[in-house]
């Protein structure tokens, strides 16, 4: 091994070991390397209050943040971070808050591990679309709101969203779980690669794909609506709460559940008292 690679490697055992002692002990301090070397950064945080009455769309992009978007009295955001300051502009009810910087670092450890966009929004707002992606770090939405158009996407880290009424939904994950409750939309996406799928009380025509990893859909009333499941490596549950009609059996029907699965199980619960159950 060249004596350059050994020297690398050391001052990076070093500066982690010296981070982590840091972080422990309550630091509010980051380190991370770019093609300069490693360096030392504050955790910065900041608060942005502005009247978004007029809101109509709201975007957010980050690298190495967690987002979250919740409900409150009035609209803020509230910026967390040691490296990637977000830009944040409204325009024409657009409101956007990108984090993501084509210069990230090579690596990053300490505090921005609790780096994240926190969107403060009162409760049952119309927008005509809310999108959210995020490179490394979890996304939570958590406010009921209603977006005609809804895209979320993640690589790695896990999605949770409540109370979301939508016209067009589509959720995709790279590497983390899926979690979805009281979801109503008309026409829905979810798909994950490595990660397990959960929704509770959801209505709409919903198409579920995974390739590795559990799907759980649990429902108030199956017949509302059409669901279709598709699994490569992991099991299929499906609960539902009233009796099911034109479900299964009948392909004419709009009102149905398509499951596949290539490696699990299948597994329909509680679907009433339907003949080819």
């Amino acid at each position: 091994m060249k004596k350059g690679y050994k020297i690398a490697i050391i001052l990076l055992i070093v500066g982690i070991v010296l981070c982590g002692i840091g972080y422990s002990m309550g630091a509010n301090m980051g380190i991370y390397m770019d093609s300069t070397g490693f360096h030392t950064t504050p955790k910065t945080q900041q608060t942005y209050q502005q009247n978004f009455n007029q809101i109509t769309s709201i975007n957010v992009i980050s690298s190495n943040q967690k987002i979250e978007i919740q409900s409150g009295d009035s609209y803020s955001i509230e910026a967390q971070y040691t490296y990637n300051c977000p830009e944040i502009t409204f325009e024409n009810g657009a409101l956007t808050v990108d984090s993501k910087n084509n210069n990230n670092p090579w690596f990053q450890i300490g505090s921005f591990l609790t780096d994240k966009i926190t969107i403060t929004l009162p409760e049952n707002i119309q927008l005509a679309s809310l999108s959210t992606q995020n490179d490394n770090g979890s996304i939570t939405i958590d406010n009921p709101l209603n977006a005609q158009n809804f895209n979320v996407k993640n690589d790695n880290g896990t999605i949770k969203i409540s109370d979301i009424t939508s016209d067009n939904a589509t959720i995709k994950n790279g590497n983390g779980s899926i979690n979805l409750t009281n979801f109503i939309t008309q026409s829905g996406t979810i798909t994950n690669s490595n990660g397990s799928i959960t929704a509770t009380n959801i209505e709409g025509k919903n198409t579920f794909t995974n390739e590795n990893g559990s799907i759980n859909i649990s429902a108030y009333n199956l017949s509302d609506f059409y669901k279709q499941l598709s699994n490569e490596n992991g099991s299929i549950r499906i609960d539902g709460q009233k009796p099911v009609q034109n479900v299964l059996g009948d392909p004419t029907s709009p009102n149905q559940i398509i499951a596949t699965n290539q490696n699990g199980s299948i597994k329909l619960f509680d679907l009433g008292n339907y003949p080819n159950n």
